[in-house]
Order: structure tokens, then C-alpha cells, then sequence
């Protein structure tokens, strides 16, 4: 987080982009030690809604400039 620019920190404010719809998206994030199961089995849990539909998720790796 210490090496992001202004514009990229407010990605990583969850109460602003769930206040502000941030690009028409809910954006979550969470760091990779806290993948419990591994990164595969914390992003299938997280992909299914509640009534069983799938949400679309983007992986972001790296930063083009």
C-alpha cells in the first residue's frame, strides 16, 4: 500500500467504493495470508451469491505504465 498513488488508494477504502459504486463494481481485496484454503479456494467461495448465481471476478497482478 506504501508504494500506491493517490488514485489507487481509493480502491483500497472499502466503505468509499461500497458508498460510491466505484466503476459500477463492488471491489474487494484482501492480502494473500489471509486466503484461508489458498487463493483458488478463497476466490471459488467468494465467486457464488448467496442465491447460488456466480459473481465475475477480476484479478489484478500487475500495474501496465
Amino acid at each position: 500500500m506504501r508504494q500506491c498513488d493517490t488514485s489507487s488508494l481509493s480502491v483500497a477504502d472499502a466503505e468509499a467504493c461500497q458508498a460510491e459504486n466505484y466503476e459500477g463494481a463492488s471491489i474487494f481485496w484482501m492480502r494473500r495470508m489471509a486466503a484461508l484454503g489458498g487463493e483458488e479456494a478463497t476466490m471459488a467461495h467468494w465467486q457464488v451469491k448467496r442465491d447460488g448465481t456466480l459473481r465475475g471476478i477480476v484479478e489484478v497482478i500487475e500495474h501496465d505504465s
